[in-house]
């Protein structure tokens, strides 16, 4: 869950920064992969957000 919303909330914030930038796009794919840390608790420890085939709209 907290990947999931670390995911979102940063495709939000792009959005928002392209939508300041007068970028108009037509989608945004966001991936993430984590690492977890089974000898601590299953500790959520890196989190990778990738932002993938960005459509601008001309």
């Amino acid at each position: 869950m907290l990947v999931s919303s670390v995911a979102v909330c940063s495709g939000g914030v792009l959005r928002a920064v392209f939508e300041k930038m007068r970028l108009k796009f037509e989608d945004i794919e966001v991936n993430a992969k984590f690492e977890r840390n089974e000898a601590i608790a299953n500790r959520t420890e890196k989190i990778h957000v990738f932002f993938l085939q960005l459509r601008q709209i001309k």
